[in-house]
């Protein structure tokens, strides 16, 4: 939890990331992971020896005489004498039997595992795919508070001097160097520059609603935009799909070897207490038995949506590559172009510095009208948020660059 952040505390964007580990996306993601994993011993179970234990009591409640002549048909009684009847006595007693058994032939839940297996790999890959988006917001989230920040500054400092100049304006009123108009024009160029200001407080608050939402951080929390590293990994996507694949081929082996006869061996012990089998109550049995069913075709229709299932999974890995490429590569012309912009911002902040100062010492010289003085206002204002912009606006494309992954990564 990160509760004990205050406002005094930078963060940076790993810690943010850090932060975000908690958002509901990752932990139902994280969550279908170990789904993954449960699937996958399930699937082992098949191939595991088994344990069936049973106890039960039987009730007799009078003594039964059993005499085959009476209910064997003639030609069976012809065939062999029927021997001396059977009684079944009144009694009460208990039963108990464990058996094991050990699956000695079942080929389609290699299979089966193998392509459990395959499909928890790419489970877990879809956990870090899904952390991976989370942290594509949480840098948006987070250079966008700071662009947002820095906008407020940048707003402010656009009042102070509109605020100057209205006061260099009133005082060239009230010597008569201008006209009373002027004044007018100074005090609506700060009720502008104000009214900007506000606008970019709302933009600001909206941005820290933003990061909070995604990393549960105090909205005032200090932000630090130290330099990033992120290791080079294969695409999360990528691996999925491909995990997918082999999963998808495996279960079209599965439902083919499900054609092999299932065998196995197991082994009873049984303990009674029915007084017939005195004195030795103890029986041991043994048996090895193979399974084989015809199913109508079912098994073969079966086969037939496995190898579809398999051949679209295979499209979808290829699909996914090209994704990533395409991704990689609008990442890496983001990126350039960014940098190239912030280059230019900042050039166009200097002059628009210079330009407004040239232009305020014009003004107070009466050389220029108010108009002037306020365009060069505007232009300087307009270049600050221009810099700030592009310069975050880079290291934005870096970071989206750095979990993109570059070509040939």
């Amino acid at each position: 939890m990160w509760w004990w952040f205050s406002a005094a505390s930078a963060v940076t964007l790993e810690e943010a990331w850090e932060a975000a580990r908690t958002a509901p996306e990752v932990v139902a993601a994280r969550a279908d992971a170990e789904r993954g994993i449960a699937d996958v011993g399930a699937a082992r179970a098949a191939l595991l020896p088994k344990v069936v234990v049973k106890a039960g009591v039987t009730a007799y409640d009078q003594e039964v005489t059993l005499d085959p002549a009476t209910f064997l048909p003639p030609e069976v009684l012809a065939l062999a004498p029927p021997g001396e009847p059977f009684v079944v006595q009144q009694q009460v007693y208990g039963e108990a039997s464990a058996t094991l058994v050990l699956p000695l032939i079942d080929a389609d839940a290699w299979s089966t595992l193998g392509a459990a297996r395959s499909a928890s790999s790419a489970r877990s890959a879809d956990a870090e795919a899904t952390e991976r988006q989370v942290r594509v917001g949480v840098a948006r989230a987070l250079y966008g508070t700071a662009m947002a920040r820095e906008g407020v500054d940048v707003a402010e400092e656009a009042v102070r001097v509109a605020a100057r100049q209205e006061e260099v304006a009133r005082a060239r009123v009230d010597a008569g160097d201008a006209p009373p108009r002027t004044a007018l024009e100074a005090e609506q160029a700060r009720l502008a520059a104000e009214r900007d200001r506000l606008a970019a407080v709302e933009q600001q608050a909206r941005a820290e609603e933003a990061l909070h939402r995604w990393t549960g951080l105090p909205r005032d929390t200090e932000i630090t935009l130290a330099e990033l590293a992120v290791a080079s990994t294969e695409r999360p996507e990528i691996v999925a799909a491909r995990e997918r694949s082999e999963a998808a081929r495996r279960a079209t082996t599965a439902e083919r070897l499900g054609w092999v006869p299932d065998v196995q061996a197991s082994a009873t012990a049984l303990v009674t207490g029915n007084q017939g089998f005195a004195p030795d109550p103890l029986f041991l049995v043994g048996k090895v038995e193979a399974t084989w069913t015809f199913d109508g075709g079912y098994r073969s229709s079966r086969v037939r949506e496995a190898r579809s299932a398999a051949a679209a999974a295979q499209a979808m890995v290829e699909a996914q590559q090209r994704r990533t490429e395409e991704e990689a590569r609008d990442a890496e012309a983001a990126l350039t172009r960014a940098r190239a912009a912030a280059v230019a911002a900042a050039r166009e902040q200097d002059a628009a510095t210079a330009r407004l100062e040239e232009a305020e010492l014009a003004f107070q010289q009466g050389l220029i009208p108010f108009t002037e003085l306020e365009r060069a206002s505007l232009g300087r204002a307009a270049a600050a948020f221009a810099e700030s912009r592009e310069r975050l606006g880079a290291g934005l494309a870096e970071v989206e660059l750095a979990l993109c992954g570059r070509l040939g990564r």
